[in-house]
């Protein structure tokens, strides 16, 4: 129980993070501020600073309370029996939610440097994380490769995860590498290519995989 309790305090406070950050330097922005950025990193929409406090509640607080019940609407209940997994995948989604909000905060200050530099590395970082512990989640309808193929075998479901895992997790930290290298005119590009990828792939395995259960059978 005490175990549970650093841990939900641990991400609350994670979750809390960016808006610390944005009450000790509110005064210090302008009424306006940089709010949307083009493929450039350059601000084409400016807003008033109140709107960054609507950004942070849909990034921190909504994802604290999806993931935190999601548990207990899963059908199969198989989020709450392999409760380590689910907890891992939380904190790395907090912890790339809450890195997200403090980048768009300081994007509001540098002009948008912050979005084309460090955003690809989170996007990495978080499929990197995600894929670590995919490897292990069991069959559910909310979390995963979640396709017709590996709802319906649980075979094909951990075929699918120990694959689709691996490639998440390696894809993910060849993303922070190029976030590092690729010219920041490119660097949206692989922003959307990479992810699309990493998500397509294993879904195009888990139905050739379905295929190869049912000619055994």
């Amino acid at each position: 129980m005490k175990k549970e309790l650093w841990y939900e305090t641990f991400i609350v406070a994670i979750t809390l993070a960016p808006f610390i950050w944005l009450a000790t330097i509110w005064n210090t922005l302008p009424d306006q501020v940089p709010l949307h950025f083009n493929a450039s990193g350059e601000p084409d929409r400016y807003g008033s600073k109140k709107e960054l406090i609507f950004v942070l509640m849909l990034l921190g607080p909504l994802t604290w309370v999806l993931l935190k019940y999601l548990p207990q609407i899963d059908p199969r209940n198989k989020l709450s029996e392999n409760p380590s997994v689910m907890n891992n995948i939380r904190l790395v989604i907090t912890v790339f939610t809450s890195a997200i909000g403090v980048v768009i905060i300081q994007s509001t200050q540098d002009g948008g440097k912050s979005i084309t530099t460090l955003i690809p590395v989170l996007v990495g970082g978080l499929f990197a994380g995600l894929g670590n512990y995919l490897i292990n989640i069991k069959p559910n309808y909310f979390v995963g490769i979640r396709t017709p193929w590996t709802l319906e075998n649980e075979n094909v479901w951990r075929r699918t995860h120990r694959v689709g895992g691996k490639m998440m997790f390696w894809g993910g930290l060849a993303l922070v590498a190029l976030a590092f290298v690729v010219p920041t005119r490119f660097a949206i590009i692989v922003l959307i290519a990479a992810p699309i990828c990493l998500a397509i792939i294993p879904v195009v395995l888990s139905y050739f995989y379905y295929k190869e259960e049912q000619a055994t059978k």
